[in-house]
């Protein structure tokens, strides 16, 4: 049972992108969807930033999913919702056990093309990140010119017709004045990310079959440590 993840943060006039550790940016989204077909968002003009960290919490632990996945949730997603939480006071006890996800420095290699990142485990649950699979799958292929899930989404194929793009720094004005876009937009970010797992993790799920590694271990590794 697979869960998406995706939030979108807000940063005042005079910053272009938000920052985790500035206590006057947040997050205004986030949007969560599964392979079953169900869609949610937590829309931060109804919640404040505390309520929607408490209600995401509450969210993973009623559905209980397996996996875990977002689009650079390594790097992104869940450092920002960490900060936040400790900003907050908040323990993010989303782990099986409700113990808080373990952080720790992480390097993989993939081809010629090497990325350290903070890497994060939850107890009885497997993440998955689809740009490190994404760099995976190109390391045979070649074909991508970005790792971006926007760009990934339209070579796959997976990008609907009237799927609304907004840049990064311009968050923030859609928040303020066409928010109803921005949850479109987010919701939307989800479901590319479900799709891009549909096509690029089964590979290293049934692989876990044959190394002895886990499903969420064996997606963040190179090809040469899986040879091995």
């Amino acid at each position: 049972y697979r869960l998406q993840l995706d939030i979108e943060t807000y940063t005042k006039q005079g910053f272009k992108f938000s920052n985790a550790l500035r206590p006057e940016d947040r997050i205004i989204i986030i949007a969560l969807s599964d392979n079953r077909g169900w869609q949610h968002m937590i829309d931060g003009r109804r919640l404040d930033e505390k309520e929607m960290l408490a209600k995401l919490i509450e969210i993973i632990v009623e559905k209980d999913p397996d996996i875990i996945e977002g689009h650079n949730i390594f790097n992104f997603d869940l450092p920002y919702i960490l900060k936040r939480c400790e900003l907050h006071g908040i323990e993010f006890s989303i782990g099986r056990d409700r113990s808080t996800p373990r952080s720790f420095d992480a390097r993989t290699s993939f081809a010629e093309r090497a990325m350290d990142y903070m890497s994060y485990e939850i107890a009885g649950r497997h993440l998955i990140d689809t740009y490190l699979l994404l760099q995976a799958y190109d390391v045979s292929k070649r074909t991508l010119e970005s790792y971006s899930l926007k760009y990934a989404a339209r070579h796959f194929g997976f990008a609907k017709q009237d799927r609304i793009y907004i840049k990064g720094e311009r968050i923030s004005w859609y928040w303020d004045n066409e928010p109803d876009l921005l949850l479109r937009y987010a919701l939307e970010d989800v479901d590319e990310t479900r799709q891009l797992s549909d096509f690029l993790s089964p590979s290293s799920f049934y692989l876990t079959q044959i190394v002895p590694f886990n499903f969420g271990a064996l997606s963040k590794l190179g090809s040469a440590t899986k040879i091995e």
